[in-house]
Parts: structure tokens; sequence; C-alpha cells
């Protein structure tokens, strides 16, 4: 499969492909095209498969499945075996093809295998885990693209959507291997491919090329899921001032039609970051009046978008939620470039923002949302510091240089370490070695984890 130690050659992939297809016996071909259609499986769940879809000799089949998995190109994990990830596809086509009614067969069971661990699961409530059962539905999705394309797409949107928040684009990018994985399947569902190919670029940063996929599945105005999560993440591509804040008011109105309210919230949370954006464009072009009318509406919208992640039983979403409200209510009363951090509006406010982002930061930890618990810490230290209160500015990003790991996100320690960036100012000298002391550890910390 690869020449000179290097990556799999495509050339010899599918040479390997036909030798399994075509030269090594009915049993063979057979156990290879069930096991390139599943994300894995276990020996014995491969045997009931394969003789269950064709049945007959169960020791020939037995003997095939051994053989198969002592093969180079199968992969032994945790969750059971696997054929090699750019050799399944090149058998499951072939399967496909030229064994349909075989093929739509051992999906159906496979897909009836996903639904009887999502009764299990749902059933015994004491041990009830809701990312387990994400996982087995997304999977459910997987399987059923083989015999209801369009259920499919409909549930793969719908696992987008209540993907785990604590590891959110981890889970949506494993989502998007199942979905791209399946595009033949899926082949009168571009909307969908186009969606999950949007959100791979837009992940990667690649945002001119997320933003003309997403352009693809908005482009025809469909009134469903992926267009109200589409829209989010096109406005999002390139947040081009009032351009921006009208698609992203459209995905907040489509989401709340279409009672998406997971997406409601957080498409509501950008819009309220568009407001903020554009507030801050027009204070510095001297526009005060139309600066300070994006702000009163970025809070209006802020207010209610707390209660409304409030009415959701996932808690990650008040975490977003209390932050963005707290966010609008300071750069409302001290401006979004902090000049009036220290009048008296700004004074009275500071203990409730305070208080506010400490209530993000408590409910983050107890959802082991660790990224979003220092940027509320940040946040609390930007405001501190704005303030004039330079001390308990630094302690709070010492307490947040303490829950920097190599996991963090180096965006936000980017933050801090831009908020950190006054304290070269601070006069007093014990105050003046701290600060450095936590510039010097989050320079570290940004060269760390930017060098991967």
């Amino acid at each position: 499969m690869k020449k000179d130690g290097g990556a799999p050659v495509l050339h010899d992939l599918d040479t390997l492909a036909e030798d399994i297809l075509s030269k090594s016996g009915d049993s063979y071909r057979r156990a290879a095209m069930t096991l390139s259609i599943c994300l894995t499986a276990q020996p014995d769940e491969l045997h009931s498969l394969v003789t269950e879809v064709w049945p007959g000799n169960d020791m020939e089949a037995a003997a095939a499945i051994e053989r198969l998995l002592a093969a180079p190109f199968v992969e032994e994990t945790a969750a059971g075996w696997r054929l090699n990830s750019m050799l399944a596809p090149r058998i499951a086509l072939h399967f496909m093809y030229n064994d349909p009614s075989e093929f739509q067969q051992a999906h159906a069971i496979l897909a009836d295998r996903e639904r009887r661990k999502i009764d299990e699961l749902e059933s015994n409530l004491s041990d009830f885990d809701d990312v387990n059962q994400w996982f087995v539905k997304s999977r459910l999705a997987f399987y059923l693209a083989g015999i209801h394309a369009a259920e499919a797409a409909d549930r793969f949107g719908e696992a987008f959507e209540s993907a785990p928040q604590r590891d959110l684009n981890a889970a949506r990018m494993w989502l998007s291997t199942l979905v791209l994985r399946q595009e033949p399947m899926l082949s009168n569902h571009a909307r969908v491919i186009s969606f999950f190919m949007g959100f791979r670029s837009y992940v990667a940063g690649k945002r001119e090329e997320a933003r003309q996929h997403f352009e693809v599945v908005i482009s025809e105005g469909i009134e469903d899921l992926y267009q109200a999560i589409g829209l989010h993440l096109y406005a999002l591509c390139f947040r081009q001032g009032d351009a921006g804040i009208k698609i992203l008011t459209d995905s907040v109105e489509l989401s709340k039609r279409l009672e998406l309210s997971e997406n409601e919230v957080m498409a509501r949370n950008s819009l309220i970051s568009a407001h903020i954006t554009q507030a801050s464009e027009l204070t510095r072009a001297g526009e005060s009046v139309e600066a300070q009318r994006h702000l009163e509406f970025a809070l209006t919208l802020a207010e209610e978008n707390r209660e409304e992640a409030r009415s959701l039983q996932n808690k990650a979403y008040q975490v977003y939620a209390l932050t963005e409200h707290a966010i609008a209510e300071w750069c409302l009363v001290a401006g979004t470039d902090g000049r009036s951090a220290r009048d008296s509006r700004a004074h009275d406010a500071l203990p409730s923002v305070l208080d506010e982002l400490w209530q993000a930061i408590t409910i983050a930890d107890s959802v082991g949302l660790s990224d979003s618990a220092i940027f509320s810490i940040n946040r609390r230290a930007g405001a501190l510091l704005a303030a004039g209160r330079e001390a308990e500015a630094v302690d709070e990003l010492e307490a947040a240089l303490d829950r920097i790991n190599l996991l963090t996100d180096p965006k936000v320690v980017s933050r801090l370490v831009r908020t950190a960036g006054p304290l070269d100012h601070v006069s007093a000298r014990t105050l003046a070695r701290r600060a450095k002391r936590v510039r010097d550890k989050l320079d570290r910390w940004a060269a760390q984890l930017a060098s991967g």
C-alpha cells in the first residue's frame, strides 16, 4: 500500500481493492464488502451480519473473516475492526453498485442495531449518557444513508445542531467525516454535502472556501435546519457590517420559526457580537450616535438571549449567553474602546458585570468548558484593567494562567496576551513585577501552543 514508507499510493489502493473483489473468493469478498460499510465491527458482529445477508456456510464465512481481520489493511481500534479509511470507500462503492439489495439489507441491519442501542440508553435512565447517545444517533444516520437518504440527511443536520458542547468542533468534524464518506448515497442532497464541506473549511480557517460552500446551502432559500445554521456560519465567514447583521438576523428569525433553540441562541450571540463590532467601527469613525444605537440594541438582544438560554437543558448555552450579556452591558457603559470605563455609569455597572461573568465561569466549570471559563476570566480582567483596578486585573490573569494547558485553544491565550498588554505601563513596583511574570508566562504559552 505504500512506497518508500510514504503515504498510500492511490494506484496501489485501486489494485488492492480489485484483488479483494475479484481474486480472493466469494466469502472473502463478502466479508470485505460488509466490513467496508461498518464504522467498526467486532468479529462476532461481522460474522452475524455476513451470514444474515448471505445465509449459507457459517464456517467458511468465519474462516474468511479471520483471514480478513489479519490483513495489513484492516485496523483494530478500541471500538472494533475497520478497513483502512482510504480503502473502505472503494470497496463500499463496489458493494453499492454490484450487490445493491445486499448493500441495502446490510445497512438496514446495522441501522436496527443502532436503534436498539438508543432504546437501551433511553430505558436506562440511571446510567443515561447523552454524549454516548449522540454518537449512537450519528452512527444511525450514517447507516440510514444506505437505505433512506432523506431521513439520514435530516438526522445528520439534527446531530450537527445537538453536538456535545465540551468538544464541539471535534464532534462536528467527526460527524462531517461520516457524511462525506456517505456522499455517493447522498447524491440527491447536494446542500447537505456542501454544508459539511463548508463547515470543515470554516474550522480549517479557509473562510472564502467555506463561504462558497455555504452559498450553495442558502442560495435556494429552503426553510430548513441547514438554511438556519448555514446562514449563521455564512455570516461568520465575512462579517461585513450591516450585511452580516442582516444575515445573522435572518438566521435567528428562521431558527425561531423552526424551533431550533440551540442555533437561535448561538446565532443571536453572534448577532450581538456583530452589533458590538459595528459599534466599535462607528466609534472609530466618529459616529458616536449610531454606535450607541448598535450597543443599545446589542444589550436588548443579549437580555433576550440570556432568558432563552436559561430555558435550554444544556447549560453550555447559559455560559455563552451570560458572557455575551456581560460584554454588551459593559460596552454600553464603558464604550467599545473603554474610554468611559472610569465614568460613574461604568463604575456602577462594573459589579454586576463581574458577577455575571463569574456566573458564566462557574457554569463553564460545571460542564467542562475550560476555554469558555478562561475567556470569561479574560473579560473580567479587561473590565478591571479599563476601570483602573490593575491589581485585581493581574489576579484574574494569574487565575487564567493556572487553567491553561496544552489543550487550550491558542486563540484564547492570544486574547489574554492582548488584555495583558497595558500592564507594561503599571508603575507600582511590586505590581509591575507580578504583571511582568504574567506577561512572560502568557507569551511562553502563546508561543508553545502556536508551535503545536
